[in-house]
């Protein structure tokens, strides 16, 4: 790892936004807050300074944002309006929905990009997304831009009574990642990663590893259980980090490494990659 920094929450309450909708984008951070999206250049920031512009304003509350790299100018807005959530794909630089892109309207949405052309779903507006069980939706499918979501392809199904489940994409200085995670039907969180050829692979480690972000070819989750490392013990409430590389290699070697123990008196809320930093948010 080559830098940590901790991101205190009172860098971040200076934002317009809550800690779990940033997304650190390339140089800048994007942040959501009701029904607008925000952002601002990455270094005004860290100097407790931030200067924050609106990119979109939706008729609603918003969920998500997700940016497509290296441009982040696309981006995949989940919102809720009049009781049911809605997928808009944005053009960041006139704050308006792009003409031909993604959109979908129905009560469960999840979502985050794949390629500039496709997208990874999680949606009920999917027959059988729900499973003979019924429930949250189960699928995580690929939908390219232009064709009907019914034609989505499925890459993954979690088993029955799985709720929660989240497609994650990730462009770094480390490569291309993609993940998924959910609970399982005890409540307990679980991640699945994989690549182009859909190579799922889960991860070892202590159980209920929250999985955070991708930070340098590594995968950092934060530990509800103690996870013995080369460099001693990473106790239950630090940040741990495994490569992905010897992961996602035929041997699937989960090879945990220390990352980050909060100081005392604080706990770690959430952890976000950015291009050469870790950035921690502390509460």
């Amino acid at each position: 790892m080559k830098i940590i920094a901790a991101l205190f929450l009172a860098v971040l309450a200076a934002g317009p936004g809550r800690a779990e909708l940033a997304s650190f984008d390339g140089e800048s951070v994007t942040y959501a807050r009701d029904g607008t999206v925000y952002r601002g250049s990455l270094e005004p920031l860290m100097d407790g300074s931030p200067s924050w512009r609106p990119i979109y304003t939706a008729p609603g509350t918003i969920e998500s944002v997700s940016c497509l790299p290296p441009s982040y100018r696309r981006c995949l807005v989940i919102s809720v309006e009049a009781g049911l959530r809605r997928l808009k794909e944005i053009d960041s630089g006139t704050g308006k929905e792009v003409g031909g892109g993604f959109t979908l309207e129905s009560e469960d949405i999840r979502a985050d990009w794949y390629d500039d052309k496709t997208i990874m779903l999680v949606s009920d507006a999917v027959p059988g997304s729900r499973g003979r069980e019924g429930g949250a939706p189960k699928l995580v499918q690929l939908w390219e831009r232009g064709t009907p979501v019914l034609e989505a392809q499925t890459i993954l199904r979690t088993p029955p009574g799985s709720t929660d489940l989240k497609p994650i994409f990730d462009l770094s200085t480390g490569g291309i990642f993609y993940s998924a995670t959910y609970r399982d039907g005890d409540g307990t969180a679980q991640t699945y990663h994989f690549g182009w050829q859909h190579n799922l692979v889960m991860p070892g480690g202590p159980p209920g590893s929250l999985f955070q972000d991708f930070f340098q070819a590594r995968a950092i989750v934060l530990l509800k259980a103690s996870w013995p490392v080369r460099s001693g013990t990473v106790p239950p409430g630090g940040l741990a980090a495994y490569p992905m590389g010897a992961l996602m290699a035929p041997g699937r070697v989960t090879a945990g490494e220390r990352a980050f123990e909060p100081p005392a008196g604080y706990g770690v809320e959430a952890a976000r990659g950015g291009r050469d930093r870790l950035y921690i948010h502390l509460r």
